[in-house]
């Protein structure tokens, strides 16, 4: 529009990832990961903690949190019995850890999330059985301290008979104290069946066309199924230590760590829920998949038919996401000057920039909408709102709106004294291409 008044400028609303026009990949449709995000964006473990158990986890990555004590809060290495569980020399826990809780992030022209990327990780390093035995006694011992809901873990090998013995009563343990522990079925592609602990879920893969993958450990023992062939999670470069994504990533470890993070959004709903009420809403909602090979069926995970139904079981209303609020109907305010315009949070002078942290005063739902009551961006610029509100060096401020989530929405009143053509601009940003 040609400017014949005023010219009032809107900051931009600096998404960390995303509000992003790019489609969900198929992984995330396959399962209904696409609707649960969009349908129940409060739903995303916020204030629980699921353990990985394998080869360390790159903290450090975008994705898992850009640092250590952010996303991944605690840890353990058992390989060189001291604190520090980076991926450093094999990055498969970073995989596993990002099935699980990846912040969204596109690549390559798709969106992409985590199952549960509100849930805090824990990383305990391991390299053999023993290694696996010591690291579920540790989730036992601090359960209680971090809310511990769910561990996936995978055993790199060295098994021996004791080990399996530890091993074998610490899921049980876990069982008890209502901890889902999942793990995959293996890649051997084996038709007659699946060795396992008794109380763990076990896992397989199908591909983007819902078909099971030929590489899938099956028969008896496997309890469930997940997209886990040609997959894109994120990774970690040991050799150049980059973190980078990868979208070929083959293997029944990309399955398991879905149905902890599963386990994870049930407990959200009613942390009540026992593990095998959790287990069982799984299989219920799940989509049935026949193999002629082993002549069974099993359940492939449908997170979006697992959430209603547990708000179901659990007595409750499925939640509706709030709406974004009609147009302002403030009326003008008879002492302004002629060619202002005034917001809730006061005057804004002809050319002056309106900054996306000044959006109106009032309650959640009223004059705002964030998927959790945290703000993610540190600065307390505006205590007691769940908007995420960030530090930055500008030329126009040095606070700017970001980690914005699909949904989420903020509410700006405005009083034009004169009537008139206005133009408006947004200053944007976003590091997701084509966001």
């Amino acid at each position: 529009m040609k400017l014949q008044r005023s010219r009032s400028t809107f900051e931009a609303l600096e998404g960390r990832q995303l509000l992003s026009g790019n489609p969900w990949g198929q992984q995330a449709k396959l399962i209904g990961l696409d609707q649960v995000a969009e349908q129940f964006p409060q739903l995303t473990g916020s204030g629980e903690t699921v353990v990985m158990i394998d080869s360390g986890i790159d903290y450090n990555h975008p994705s898992l949190g850009g640092g250590w004590g952010k996303k991944v809060v605690a840890g353990w290495d058992f390989i060189n019995n001291d604190s520090d569980p980076m991926s450093s020399s094999y990055a498969h826990g970073t995989g596993t850890a990002g099935m699980v809780a990846a912040s969204p992030y596109d690549y390559k022209g798709y969106h992409y999330q985590g199952i549960a990327p509100g849930v805090k990780l824990i990383a305990l390093r391991e390299g053999n059985s023993d290694q696996v035995a010591a690291a579920l006694k540790w989730v036992i011992a601090n359960k209680a301290k971090y809310n511990i809901v769910a561990v996936n873990f995978t055993d790199f090998g060295g098994f021996n008979k004791d080990a399996g013995l530890s091993i074998k009563a610490s899921i049980g343990t876990l069982d008890s104290m209502n901890v889902c522990v999942s793990r995959p079925s293996g890649n051997s592609g084996t038709t007659s069946g699946v060795a396992n602990y008794d109380d763990e879920a076990v896992v397989g893969s199908v591909n983007k066309s819902d078909g099971i993958s030929s590489f899938t450990n099956r028969g008896a023992g496997l309890d469930f199924l997940a997209p886990a062939e040609k997959i894109t999670l994120p990774y970690y470069d040991v050799g150049s230590k980059a973190h980078i994504y990868v979208d070929v990533a083959d293997g029944t470890s990309w399955s398991a760590p879905q149905i902890a993070g599963a386990a994870a959004l049930l407990r959200q709903i009613h942390p009540g829920f026992s593990n095998a009420q959790i287990s069982s809403i799984l299989s219920q909602s799940a989509v049935q998949k026949y193999d002629s090979a082993t002549k069974r069926s099993y359940p492939r995970l449908n997170l979006i038919g697992a959430v209603k139904l547990a708000y179901q079981q659990a007595g409750k209303t499925v939640p509706t996401t709030p709406a974004p609020p009609p147009p302002s109907t403030t009326t003008t305010t008879p002492s302004a000057p002629s060619g202002v315009v005034t917001t809730a949070r006061g005057v804004i002078a002809a050319s002056t920039v309106l900054q996306a942290e000044d959006f109106d005063s009032g309650a959640e739902g009223t004059a705002y909408h964030d998927t959790d009551s945290a703000n993610r961006g540190g600065n307390n610029y505006r205590p007691g709102t769940g908007v995420d509100i960030n530090t930055i060096s500008d030329q126009s401020s040095t606070r700017a709106v970001g980690y914005t989530k699909a949904g989420e929405w903020m509410k700006y009143s405005v009083n034009v004294q004169t009537a008139g053509t206005y133009s408006i601009a947004f200053r944007m940003a976003s590091v997701g291409a084509g966001a």
